[in-house]
């Protein structure tokens, strides 16, 4: 088979309010202060290294719907050239839906070279690799609001032998995961993910008919 996500802005309504103001709050003393709790701060960098899956909710702006996916940095930096400069994370994105889940490869700087060689169209195929299994070919294809660094993973049609739901039912069950991914004047370059706990994660599981299922192996192991 051959998907960063943008800020989510958070609207605050502040109210105003004729009454005095409210005294200003004091400072805690040093010694009762709240200090960070270790194991938050430990997930946390664990979450930046690109060790452990990060957990989102949100609210869809336009049908209010309630959202949840995950995203997990990669093990590895990369780096370009100018105006690109600078050692960067890649960032996988793995959202459950009902008909086809998303699963999104994001940069921040760059621009992914995500088209058909014979012709032009949007589309692409990149090489991965999972633990230590041979290599496979997830289809891929350039954002659909025309931003050149994310690439959606999956064919658009969701077929059972190169979709999403293919890829998310491999993602699960496994924990590392190689893409060779290309870039424009940048060429190819190897993106590493632990993507090891994604099964541990309240997120709706991907429903996928035996028939499916049949395929999804099939592909794995032809």
């Amino acid at each position: 088979m051959k998907y960063l996500i943008g800020p989510v802005a958070l609207s605050v309504l502040i109210g105003c309010s004729r009454s005095a103001p409210e005294p200003p709050v004091q400072a805690a003393p040093a010694d009762t202060a709240d200090a960070p709790d270790a194991s938050m701060v430990s997930q946390q960098q664990a979450i930046a290294a690109g060790k452990a899956w990060a957990f989102h909710e949100d609210t869809d702006a336009s049908t209010k719907e309630k959202l949840v996916y995950a995203t997990i940095n990669s093990l590895n930096t990369i780096e370009f050239g100018f105006p690109y400069a600078g050692a960067q994370r890649a960032t996988l994105l793995f959202e459950p839906r009902t008909r086809s889940p998303t699963i999104r490869l994001i940069i921040e700087h760059g621009q992914f070279l995500c088209r058909s060689s014979t012709n032009g169209s949007n589309g692409c195929y990149v090489p991965v690799k999972f633990d230590n299994g041979g290599l496979d070919i997830w289809y891929a294809q350039m954002a659909n609001d025309g931003r050149t660094n994310v690439i959606d993973f999956g064919t658009p049609d969701d077929d059972p032998k190169g979709g999403a739901s293919c890829i998310a039912d491999e993602l699960s069950k496994t924990k590392s995961l190689t893409l060779r991914v290309a870039f424009y004047y940048e060429g190819d370059r190897t993106i590493e993910f632990n993507v090891a706990g994604l099964d541990q994660l309240p997120l709706p599981a991907v429903a996928l008919t035996k028939k499916q299922l049949e395929d999804c192996h099939a592909k794995r192991t032809r």
